[in-house]
């Protein structure tokens, strides 16, 4: 299978009949900037340094939904498995 870019495998997914059947909408979300801040004191330094070290530099605070994200996972603090 071809790699495909993000656009190219989103376009192809748009098209695909069982996708589709199953989608109650598909919605295009505009992009913005960002809002990153610094790791909170609380943070054990140790960690802090290993997530640096990974390229984990800063938190993601999303606006009105609450939580702080990874810049690199993605994942908020306090989510269960079934809000990821």
């Amino acid at each position: 299978m071809a790699k495909l870019t993000l656009d190219e495998w989103i376009s192809r997914l748009k098209k695909n009949k069982s996708f589709n059947h199953n989608a109650a909408a598909i919605v295009e979300i505009p992009a913005k900037q960002g809002d990153w801040e610094d790791y909170p004191a609380w943070v054990n330094p140790s960690l802090r340094k290993v997530l640096e070290k990974r390229g984990m530099e800063k938190l993601y605070r999303p606006g009105a939904g609450g939580g702080v994200y990874s810049q690199r996972s993605g994942c908020r603090t306090g989510d269960t498995d079934s809000q990821r």
